[in-house]
């Protein structure tokens, strides 16, 4: 049994059977309009999985795999990718302050309409991130 608990009380968020030789699994799940603060998705393979409209402010996915998830319009403030792969990926309109992107990758990530001024991002994402956005022009 996997639980996934929030970080500062440890209040369980959810629960999921799990194979002992398994690789922790949750591609495709629909996690869309929640509200799920403070919990630790670290390591997990998460490809696919919608997570629009939801509130999501101080998870972390560090080293996850998040290829082809929608974080479109959620609330991303003080969360960590860092490591995570984010390819193909759509945070648009998505609210990241103080979110934490360093040695994330970021390919054929949809950034329209984020404000990444007070997120945390190496160079070579914020050159990416621009020419992104001027493409959109």
């Amino acid at each position: 049994m996997i639980e996934i608990k929030h970080r500062l009380t440890g209040e369980i968020l959810f629960r999921l059977k799990k194979n002992t030789n398994a690789t922790i699994n949750l591609k495709g799940l629909d996690f869309s309009n929640r509200t799920i603060n403070q919990a630790n998705f670290d390591f997990m393979q998460m490809c696919g999985s919608d997570f629009h409209h939801s509130d999501l402010r101080g998870c972390t996915f560090e080293y996850c795999d998040l290829r082809g998830c929608n974080f479109e319009f959620c609330d991303l403030r003080g969360c960590d990718f860092r490591n995570s792969i984010l390819v193909d990926a759509s945070l648009k309109f998505a609210h990241v302050h103080w979110a934490e992107f360093q040695g994330s990758r970021m390919k054929n990530c949809n950034v329209e309409g984020v404000d990444f001024k007070q997120a945390e991002l190496n160079r070579g994402q914020r050159r990416r991130i621009k020419e992104f956005l001027e493409k959109m022009r």
